[in-house]
């Protein structure tokens, strides 16, 4: 099971250790680019102690907050769960997903109302306007455990080069001493400039990186976007055609 939420970047920086299985919406790769309001919101929805998405189910799950105040939505389907609501909420859904198991339906919100849609040609176009952003967080989860081992392998090269220099220095005073170096000055000196040509490589690396990643946010966030308007509209649907139930 995957995880998303939508983020931004700098919070998926934080938790790249957690790239191996989790997909991340809405990642950036600049720490600037959070916004506070929307990353908040975010994980407090996604702490909710009434909604554990370990009892979903699902092999994709998002969670997240609602498009607005008077909006919300919920898709609850066998392979895919997407809940884009406001805390008040989220006790009722689990309650509806645990009572209707692997059933596909719909929730939404309208206003102070909730209603649920259970047409099959309904919840089937909502799992194809998901299909989209699936894909896009997919591709955003690969890129962060890219960048994650990118990161690791510039600490190892820092750490290595931190060694170098210092065994270049001890060979250094030795010869300066007189004394018998135990490592070879110009070889020492040749590993120092090949680390540091590795750690340039490394940081262009990085650098790509990051802005495949702001690259991937803006196309998450225009999928997330088509989805809440696409979702809309099954909403306004369901309702003319008097497929809502209470």
């Amino acid at each position: 099971m995957s995880i998303s939420r939508p983020l931004s970047l700098s919070m998926a920086m934080f938790g790249l250790a957690l790239a191996a299985t989790c997909s991340v919406s809405l990642a950036s790769s600049s720490p600037s680019n959070q916004s506070p309001t929307q990353a908040n919101q975010t994980e407090a929805i996604s702490s909710e102690p009434s909604f554990d998405v370990d009892e979903l189910a699902a092999k994709r799950v998002e969670v997240s907050g609602a498009p607005s105040e008077d909006d919300g939505y919920a898709l609850l389907a066998k392979d895919v769960v997407i809940v884009r609501a406001q805390k008040r909420d989220l006790a009722g859904i689990r309650r509806l997903r645990m009572e209707r198991g692997q059933q596909p339906i719909m929730w939404f919100r309208n206003n102070k109302s909730s209603f649920t849609v259970t047409n099959p040609t309904l919840v089937n176009k909502a799992v194809d306007l998901d299909s989209q952003v699936a894909t896009i967080a997919s591709q955003q989860s690969a890129e962060m455990k890219q960048l994650s081992s990118a990161m690791r392998a510039a600490r190892t090269c820092d750490r290595e080069l931190a060694q170098l220099r210092m065994q270049r220095t001890q060979a250094r005073m030795s010869a300066i001493s007189g004394t018998k170096a135990t490592q070879d000055p110009a070889l020492t000196s040749q590993k120092v400039a090949d680390n540091q040509a590795k750690r340039k490589e490394i940081d262009q690396q990085i650098k790509s990186l990051e802005a495949s990643l702001r690259t991937t946010e803006a196309q998450l966030s225009r999928a997330v976007a088509l989805r809440d308007a696409g979702m809309k509209q099954i909403e306004v649907d369901a309702l003319k055609a008097g497929l809502n139930q209470a």
